[in-house]
């Protein structure tokens, strides 16, 4: 009788989102055990698994359709993809790998965040490579790139061989061409791509060809 509506209405509220996020703290508890069972399979079959990072709207999901033929979500907004999406990608040579999308990294992520993205981070963990997509685009590219880095040098996920992606090569030459070349030094092995119009995409099923086919043997 001594608290007004307000309060009781807050209390109400808190109870809601404790009951809220323990439904979703059982969900994910399932969707992992799903997840570790599916990796067990995929290593019982002997797949070559690879995983596509970098920052937010560098342009994997867009990646990850174009070198599947499956179309994937893709929205320009942040943590557009936060359950991993794995996809069959058939190789010029007709071998088939398994390819990962995974949640965009952002800079200064604070550890509660990477904790809560724990499932698709998981995911990479079981890459044989991965590829480190960057949206040379942006104007902030250098930090971008650091940022992802430095996150996977933070979950323990650097030793992984990585594939560099020079990504949205179509709107960086319109936008920016002398930036261009600056990038292509700094990233002498980088494959030039445009999810966008499809360039490069051949250059970059090739290496995943050899990275395969190194893996075999």
């Amino acid at each position: 009788g001594t608290r007004g509506p307000g309060e009781q209405m807050l209390e109400y509220d808190r109870r809601k989102i404790k009951k809220r996020i323990g439904t979703l703290r059982r969900e994910l508890d399932r969707l992992k055990t799903h997840r570790t069972l599916l990796r067990k399979g995929r290593k019982r079959k002997g797949f070559f698994i690879v995983s596509i990072v970098g920052y937010t709207n560098a342009g994997k999901s867009t990646l990850l359709s174009i070198l599947t033929g499956s179309p994937v979500l893709v929205e320009d907004k942040l943590f557009a993809t936060l359950d991993p999406i794995t996809r069959m990608c058939r190789l010029p040579n007709g071998r088939n790998i398994l390819i990962t999308d995974t949640v965009g990294f952002l800079f200064d992520l604070p550890p509660s965040l990477i904790s809560s993205f724990h499932a698709t981070l998981e995911e990479i963990n079981e890459a044989n490579i991965i590829i480190n997509v960057i949206d040379i685009s942006s104007m902030q590219y250098a930090l971008q790139y650091k940022t992802v880095l430095e996150t996977l040098h933070n979950i323990g996920l650097d030793h992984i061989p990585q594939l560099v992606v020079l990504n949205k090569i179509d709107v960086a030459k319109d936008r920016a061409p002398a930036m261009l070349l600056d990038v292509t030094r700094e990233f002498p092995e980088g494959i030039l791509t445009s999810a966008k119009t499809c360039e490069g995409i051949d250059v970059l099923l090739k290496r995943l060809e050899k990275a395969e086919a190194f893996y075999e043997h």
